[in-house]
């Protein structure tokens, strides 16, 4: 394996007509891969669909990624209000075309505020984001990020963990201590430490 790995597929081959899951805690990396993602894409004037429920996306920091700056147009990037606006937009996604990325950063950030008050309401609506979502990563690779909240043994597990584990083909765990860790747990184990560098991950 090369010291450095310029293309986030060369590490989640499984990208291509699946559901990828990423879960870890905030700052592990997860929204990295995702811009490193889209930027794969997008080189080839191929179009991603990008839902931000943190406003993680940042400009200047794909504009690092990029080589061609102007392909900057072929992303959507899509502001999410609330779990309900979330609920919608995926439910739109439905019948998309022309388009070879689907990125939801983070599915369960507004999930998590209703949850709280309405549990079944919120398991309920997750459950069929992602059945939509997995319907359509069988023609368009779908890559969603999620929080995470730890068990009575202190086990980091995704928000949504049966859900999250259910309709996703690849499962995908990013450590940020004591070293950065890529935890591959679905569909085979695999795992790699990595930096965050300016054109994006590097493997140590």
């Amino acid at each position: 394996m090369p010291a450095e790995i310029q293309k986030t597929e060369d590490i989640l081959k499984t990208f291509k007509n699946n559901l990828t899951a990423l879960y870890g805690e905030g700052g592990s990396g997860k929204t990295t891969l995702c811009l490193m993602a889209t930027a794969e894409k997008i080189v080839n004037s191929q179009k991603v669909i990008y839902l931000d429920a943190e406003s993680n996306f940042s400009a200047e920091r794909f504009a690092q990624l990029l080589e061609n700056k102007e392909k900057i147009n072929n992303v959507l990037v899509l502001k999410l209000k609330n779990f309900n606006f979330q609920h919608e937009q995926i439910k739109k996604l439905e019948n998309i075309k022309n388009i070879s990325l689907i990125i939801v950063d983070s599915i369960t950030h507004f999930y998590r505020r209703l949850y709280r008050r309405k549990p079944e309401i919120a398991r309920a609506m997750l459950g069929k984001q992602l059945s939509i979502l997995r319907k359509i990563s069988k023609s368009i690779p779908v890559i969603i990020t999620g929080q995470v909240y730890s068990d009575m043994n202190k086990k980091i597990l995704p928000l949504g963990n049966t859900i999250i584990k259910k309709f996703s083909d690849t499962l995908i765990e990013l450590e940020k201590e004591p070293k950065r860790k890529l935890i591959i747990k679905k569909p085979e184990k695999k795992a790699f430490y990595f930096e965050i560098v300016n054109a994006g991950i590097k493997i140590i």
